[in-house]
C-alpha cells in the first residue's frame, strides 16, 4: 500500500509512525466488521483477509526465530549437517474455521471513574487502549470474541458502571514508576475467558 504516515520515533533498523492515510490500498485490503477497527488497539489486522493474517503471523514467527540463532538451525536456505532451515521445519499459522467470534479470551481496561459531584462517579471507557496511545476505546462488544464472551462482557460492563456510580471501584494506590507520588485512584484489567466444558 502507499501510506501517509506521522513518524513519531527513529531506531538504527526502522522507524514507528502514525498511520495518516491510505494512499493506494492494496487489492487484498478488505473492509472491517468492527466500526472501531483502526482506533482500538485490541486487533489490528481486520482489514486483511484471514489467509493473509495467518501467513503474515507465519513470516513474522519465521523472522522471530531466525534472529535467534537457534543451533541446529540456519537462517538461509542453505542446510548442512549440522543445521536446517527454519523455514523448513516451521508448520503454518493454523487457526478455527470461525473468521470473526473465535477469541476465547478478552481483557479488556477501565481507568478509575471520575467524581461527577459530591457522591456521584462516572466511568468514561471499558475497552482496549487505542492504537499507539494509553487511552482507551469504549468497546460495547468485540466482534473478534466468541458469543458467549461477548453475553458475559456486556454483563460485567453494566454492572461495572452501576459500581462506578457509587464509588465502589475508586482504588486509591501507590504507583510503582513513582514511589514519591501521592497515592491516587487507579482502574483495572479484566480478564474474561471461555473455558471449553468438553473433557
Amino acid at each position: 500500500e502507499t501510506v501517509r504516515v506521522s513518524i513519531y520515533r527513529n531506531t538504527k533498523s526502522y522507524s514507528q509512525a502514525h498511520l495518516v492515510e491510505v494512499i493506494k490500498p492494496s487489492s487484498d485490503r478488505i473492509k472491517p466488521r468492527c466500526h472501531l477497527a483502526g482506533r482500538c488497539g485490541g486487533c489490528q489486522l481486520q482489514h486483511v483477509p484471514i489467509n493473509l493474517q495467518r501467513k503474515w503471523k507465519t513470516d513474522f514467527v519465521q523472522k522471530g526465530l531466525e534472529a535467534q540463532n537457534i543451533l541446529g538451525y540456519s537462517a538461509n536456505a542453505t542446510t548442512t549437517a549440522s543445521t536446517s532451515p527454519i523455514r523448513d521445519v516451521l508448520f503454518p499459522t493454523m487457526g478455527t474455521n470461525e473468521i470473526y467470534e473465535y477469541r476465547n479470551k478478552l481483557t479488556p481496561h477501565y481507568e478509575a471513574p471520575i467524581r461527577m459531584g459530591d457522591s456521584q462517579y462516572h466511568l468514561k471507557a471499558i475497552g482496549f487502549q487505542q492504537i499507539s496511545c494509553r487511552d482507551l476505546v469504549d468497546v460495547e462488544d468485540c466482534p473478534i470474541a466468541t458469543p458467549a464472551i461477548n453475553v458475559k462482557y456486556k454483563e460485567i460492563r453494566k454492572t461495572l458502571h452501576e459500581q462506578a456510580k457509587l464509588g465502589l471501584l475508586n482504588n486509591r494506590k501507590r504507583r510503582k514508576r513513582n514511589r514519591r507520588s501521592k497515592n491516587i485512584d487507579v482502574g483495572a484489567t479484566l480478564l474474561i475467558r471461555e473455558a471449553d466444558n468438553n473433557p
